[in-house]
């Protein structure tokens, strides 16, 4: 694979180039570890914490897939926003 440049922002942030992702495995949302290696930096992809984490503690329904554990999380997630921002003040 060819090298590729990227920018490092103001904020120390870089984006990982599509095809260097792909080759990896990393998604949105996965984490990675970074290292200092002989003067140069390692990625090391970790994947998500739902692919870690899946079938972790065992309930009484049927068990989700990985995708399916990360969309219910996603909605939870989401539906908790609405909830807050619907919630009265307590400054009101």
């Amino acid at each position: 694979m060819a090298e590729r440049i990227v920018t490092v922002t103001r904020t120390g942030q870089i984006t990982i180039p599509t095809e260097l992702r792909r080759a990896l495995g990393i998604a949105a949302g996965d984490k990675v570890a970074l290292s200092l290696v002989e003067g140069m930096i390692q990625v090391i992809p970790i994947g998500s914490v739902t692919t870690h984490t899946a079938g972790a503690l065992k309930g009484h329904g049927a068990s989700l897939s990985v995708d399916g554990e990360r969309w219910a999380t996603e909605e939870g997630i989401a539906w908790e926003s609405v909830r807050r921002a619907e919630a009265p003040s307590d400054g009101s």
